[in-house]
């Protein structure tokens, strides 16, 4: 994962984290993804994010930050989500559901 996040409680992220990331051009790698969109609308959508998430968990453990966008493995933009309390129960109910055994946090 990046330097730039080490240590770093996600809670505690801000945008310019996120800005620094973009402009140290860092790259995706086992511990650091980056999705511009939270796709949960479909099954398939549902099933990636659960990939996704397990994925993450079931290795060294990391980010996966919605909201940033990237070209060729490193952040391009940061265009950001909505991410409503409707869409937080969303997320976490796909993942409850989606994912065995369940994840600790």
């Amino acid at each position: 994962m990046s330097r730039l996040l080490d240590g770093i409680p996600i809670k505690e992220l801000t945008e310019d984290h996120l800005n620094s990331l973009k402009q140290e051009r860092v790259a995706e790698s086992v511990r650091l993804e980056f999705k511009a969109e939270l796709k949960m609308a479909s099954d398939s959508e549902k099933r990636e994010l659960c990939k996704d998430v397990s994925a993450m968990a079931n290795s060294q453990g990391g980010y996966i930050l919605f909201g940033v966008s990237e070209a060729n493995g490193v952040v391009s933009g940061i265009p950001g989500i909505t991410f409503t309390d409707t869409e937080q129960q969303q997320f976490m109910q796909i993942i409850t559901s989606g994912i065995a055994p369940r994840l600790q946090h």
